[in-house]
């Protein structure tokens, strides 16, 4: 097979992968903004965008490193390859739970004091789930990474992203909508989605990958 038929059906699938993790990430606002107004939608966007923000920053560690990994992979240097990435993952980890802690303790402070900034973020409660549903889904995105530095995305990691977020979708609008269980249970059905699905299923994907391939 040509390099342009390699690349091809590779970039397919993450573009389809990244539209239902996109989905699943605005879902939950836009069924907040149904069930239960425009405030907690609002204040919903707003902890939702500074967790990813956070989340995302603290992958860079492990994301500015898909080069290295990419050439250790061509090379064959596979321990070496595996002693960087459970090395950076570890670091980047660390520095996205440390970030979750200190905005869980900027949003409690705040609602706590009664400062008028507060009163645009979820409260301590529903936020603290959130931030342990990011925390969980740190180490699939890293998995993934790792998995991408080979040049090869499987089928299954595609199935899982499809499958995993449409649950959530179903999740968060059941608990957080349907059941009027407001900010906490959609908080609460997005974090079964990441916990029940998609850590197991990407850590077995990563496993078998680094099994198979290397």
């Amino acid at each position: 097979m040509s390099w342009r038929g390699e690349v091809v059906p590779l970039q397919w699938r993450i573009a389809v992968g990244g539209v239902f993790q996109y989905f699943s990430m605005n879902f939950i606002t836009l069924v907040m903004f149904r069930y239960e107004g425009a405030t907690i939608a609002g204040q919903m966007g707003m902890t939702w965008m500074l967790m990813t923000t956070l989340g995302m920053a603290c992958m860079s560690w492990v994301q500015a490193r898909v080069p290295q990994f990419g050439m250790l992979v061509a090379r064959g240097e596979f321990d070496e390859l595996d002693r960087r990435f459970k090395r950076l993952t570890l670091v980047s980890w660390s520095a996205v739970t440390v970030a979750g802690a200190a905005l869980w303790g900027v949003v409690f402070s705040l609602q706590h004091f009664d400062w008028d900034l507060g009163t645009r973020l979820l409260q301590p409660l529903p936020t603290g789930i959130l931030i342990i549903a990011v925390l969980m889904k740190h180490v699939p995105d890293c998995f993934n990474l790792y998995i991408r530095a080979h040049k090869r995305e499987p089928m299954s990691l595609l199935a899982l992203v499809v499958v995993s977020n449409s649950i959530i979708g179903v999740l968060v609008w059941l608990v957080g909508g349907y059941l009027e269980l407001g900010a906490v249970g959609a908080a609460a059905g997005y974090l079964a989605g990441v916990a029940l699905i998609i850590f197991p299923g990407a850590t077995l994907i990563w496993w078998r990958c680094r099994r198979d391939w290397h």
